[in-house]
C-alpha cells in the first residue's frame, strides 16, 4: 500500500488531514483500491474525481464502467456519507478527457472518506 499526504497541497485552515492511499491486490479477484481520507475542523464541501480518457457508462448510482479498445474496468464507489456523481468533458492542452466528480451532498466535518474500488468489468 502507498500513502500520500496531500494536505500541503491545500491552503485551507480547517483541513487537518488529507491522505490518499492506493492498494493493488493481485490474484484470482484482482483490484485496485484508492481511498481519500480527510478531516476538517469545520464543515466543508468535498469532492474527489476519477479522470478517464476512454468511454464510460453509469451502471448504478455508485458504479461506473470504463472502456477503451479491449480494456474494460469497473469502478465501485463508496463513502462515509451520501454523494452524487457528476461527469464533465474537459479539454486541456489539446487532450480531451472525462472528469467524474464524487461530490458529497452535505458539508463534511470530522473524519470522512471516499473509496474507489477498480476491478475488471464483467463482459
Amino acid at each position: 500500500m502507498v500513502r500520500i499526504d496531500m494536505k500541503p497541497a491545500y491552503a485551507l485552515d480547517s483541513l487537518q488531514k488529507m491522505e490518499r492511499s492506493a492498494q493493488h491486490i493481485r490474484g484470482p479477484e484482482p483490484k485496485v483500491i484508492i481511498e481519500d481520507a480527510f478531516r476538517f475542523s469545520t464543515p466543508q464541501t468535498f469532492e474527489s474525481a476519477i479522470i478517464s480518457t476512454g468511454q464510460f457508462q453509469r451502471v448504478a448510482d455508485d458504479t461506473l464502467d470504463f472502456w477503451q479498445k479491449r480494456e474494460h474496468l469497473r469502478a465501485k464507489i463508496s463513502a462515509s456519507q451520501a454523494f452524487e456523481l457528476q461527469t464533465e468533458t474537459v479539454t486541456e492542452e489539446g487532450l480531451t478527457f472525462n472528469r467524474t466528480a464524487i461530490r458529497f451532498l452535505q458539508a463534511a466535518t470530522g473524519n470522512a472518506w471516499v473509496r474507489m474500488e477498480f476491478t475488471p468489468a464483467p463482459r
